[in-house]
């Protein structure tokens, strides 16, 4: 039986005014969830938190001192910079945004790093003109925010030289999530943002489909490892979901996947649980790829 403050309260939107809403959000080529300061904040927090993860996949494609990378969808530049650490003085490492505000970013951090071997260019991530013949691509949380991600990966095969290596993380079964106690506004709150984003694309289940994708361009997909974790209050897994659904739940309500009163009943769950030594969060698990061009 559900406590009453787990009751989820009705107001969903129709299907066309929920469309309609997401469209008015994609509209504009920055990142969805925007690039002020705060979202910055929580980017490098989120960096942080997955770096191990991301670095363990970097081992596995094998990116190395010299290599020529790209960083497709490289917000402002966390993961450009590992990729330089591997590439070392003599390598290149080319960081490609959509994102005016993010390319900006990166470019006075390499400026402040005295980093002249890593490029930012501002273009749309589809596009990738005038690149070819590079040892290795990354992209980390890129997919899920496309209308066509196979075109894409298409292009960034197209890019990469014979043997080289294509490395993705991104999001699998997004609907997956779960926290304990268990909770119907929680649950509620984890299908609107997997909604909101499936409008513009396959969204956060994209990482299912990916491997087929990457199969079609032509790569030789050589490890599938799945990505995940779980964390109690206080944790760096509950901070992470506690700031991205600060930020992004009034675009989700904006868009008409959410009402103004789930969203209230939601805050009251999560703030209760978060003072529960004994709740724990399962966050939505992800994919590692690492593919190769014959």
């Amino acid at each position: 039986m559900l406590r009453s403050a787990d009751k989820v309260p009705s107001g969903r939107q129709s299907h066309s005014a929920r469309t309609q809403g997401m469209r008015r959000l994609g509209t504009t080529s920055e990142y969805v969830l925007g690039s002020d300061a705060e979202e910055l904040r929580r980017l490098r927090f989120q960096h942080e938190l997955w770096s191990e993860a991301t670095r363990r996949l970097l081992d596995r494609a094998g990116f190395a001192a010299g290599d020529t990378l790209l960083d497709i969808g490289c917000g402002p530049g966390h993961t450009t910079f590992m990729l330089r650490d591997r590439v070392g003085d003599r390598g290149r490492v080319i960081g490609i945004d959509s994102s005016e505000a993010m390319v900006a970013t990166l470019r006075r951090e390499a400026e402040r790093r005295s980093a002249s071997n890593v490029e930012a260019l501002r273009q749309d991530v589809g596009t990738l003109g005038g690149i070819h013949a590079i040892d290795g691509a990354f992209a980390r949380w890129l997919f899920c925010f496309l209308n066509e991600p196979s075109p894409v990966v298409q292009r960034i095969a197209a890019a990469l030289r014979p043997g080289g290596r294509l490395a993705v993380m991104d999001y699998f079964h997004y609907a997956a999530m779960t926290i304990e106690p268990r909770s119907a506004i929680f649950d509620r709150v984890v299908e609107a943002i997997a909604a909101s984003l499936a409008q513009i694309g396959p969204g956060l289940q994209v990482g299912r489909q990916l491997p087929g994708m990457i199969v079609s361009a032509g790569l030789r997909v050589e490890s599938l490892e799945p990505i995940c974790g779980v964390g109690r209050p206080g944790t760096g897994i509950w901070e992470w979901f506690d700031q991205f659904q600060a930020s992004y739940l009034p675009k989700v309500v904006a868009g008409g996947f959410l009402s103004r009163a789930e969203r209230s009943a939601f805050e009251r769950f999560w703030s209760a649980t978060s003072a529960n030594p004994d709740a724990f969060l399962f966050p939505a698990p992800m994919i590692g790829i690492v593919a190769t061009k014959a």
